[in-house]
């Protein structure tokens, strides 16, 4: 049996972030009230798109989700 020897270099995956401005409207008795809000995406070669968007509490305070490395563009 002949052994391989396998490549342990890891690629480079290029990401970028990626915005999309969606908007939240509302009826009212004659009119429609819209209010822009901004969804974030990280987009890396090769692999699938992941909504990054921070959540924000009430305060408009950004809510963690336990991953703290969500913008780091070299994953």
């Amino acid at each position: 049996m002949v052994s391989k020897k396998q490549n342990t270099k890891t690629k480079e995956v290029k990401c970028h972030l990626a915005e999309l401005m969606q908007y939240q409207c509302d009826i009212q008795k004659n009119r429609v009230v819209c209010v822009p809000f901004i969804r974030i995406f990280k987009r890396c070669q090769g692999r699938p798109t992941v909504e990054v968007t921070p959540i924000y509490d009430l305060t408009g305070n950004p809510i963690s989700n336990g991953n703290e490395s969500i913008f780091d563009l070299t994953d």
